[in-house]
């Protein structure tokens, strides 16, 4: 595989870590270890005690995720814009990651509020979708 299609190919696999992460940060109670956004008691390393250490796992890991799709997107546009699918398909994936984190600082800003934590995993899970039908169509390409 070359660069690009590793790089597609790590956008799923960085969503499914970021959705197993997202699940422990809500199952173990950790989601307002962190009160503000995006920073956590005004600080980029706060005090990690365990909530706070798996909150900010959480937030870092989607940052981290979202660098990887974008890279994904100027890429596939640079390089592969002969492939409108492959292109279309991670431009979409760029607009979802990006309503994502709004969505993120929604569900702290409103304090958990359930219908917001429902929308941010449903988000989540179409995005982890259409990066898979992206690193499928990366994978396709020369």
């Amino acid at each position: 595989m070359n660069r690009f299609q590793k790089l597609a190919v790590s956008s799923p696999i960085g969503i499914y870590l970021l959705i197993v992460v997202g699940g422990i940060t809500t199952q173990s109670g950790s989601g307002m270890a962190c009160p503000d956004w995006p920073l956590c008691f005004g600080s980029i390393l706060p005090n990690l005690d365990t909530s706070v250490l798996i909150e900010m796992t959480h937030r870092y890991l989607a940052m981290l995720v979202g660098f990887i799709i974008l890279g994904t997107f100027i890429m596939a546009y640079r390089n592969h814009r002969n492939s409108k699918s492959l292109v279309i398909s991670s431009g979409i994936a760029l607009v979802l990651v990006s309503i994502q984190g709004y969505i993120g600082m929604l569900t702290v800003t409103t304090t958990l509020d359930p219908a917001v934590v429902t929308i941010h995993l449903a988000v989540s899970t179409a995005l982890f979708g259409v990066s898979v039908i992206t690193a499928i169509l990366a994978v396709k390409t020369k």
